[in-house]
């Protein structure tokens, strides 16, 4: 997590960790006037039962850097609002809907 911080920064992106029992919860320029961005990133011995998606570090802050994001969890009301403040204007989705 350490390196990927360390990634973000140097593209003057800040970013705050909260860890917790098998994943890293992820915030992204909180405290920019733009929409916040958060990002669930599981514990890979819990990932592989989970996903079928490979993520890597340079993918993700290549992603941030486009303004594209992919949901890899079942869309319910509240990660519906989620999407909607997030493409509207600054995101666009990279996968279809869970």
């Amino acid at each position: 997590m350490a390196k990927f911080q360390d990634r973000l920064h140097k593209f003057d992106i800040t970013c705050e960790l909260i860890r917790e029992k098998w994943k890293h919860i992820v915030l992204i320029d909180k405290d920019v006037s733009t929409e916040l961005f958060t990002m669930d990133l599981t514990e890979p011995h819990v990932a592989l039962t989970q996903s079928p998606y490979s993520i890597d570090l340079e993918s993700i802050v290549e992603n941030i850097m486009e303004g594209r994001f992919r949901v890899l969890r079942p869309i319910d009301k509240f990660m519906r609002d989620r999407i909607d403040r997030m493409v509207h204007p600054l995101y666009k989705s990279l996968a279809p809907e869970m």
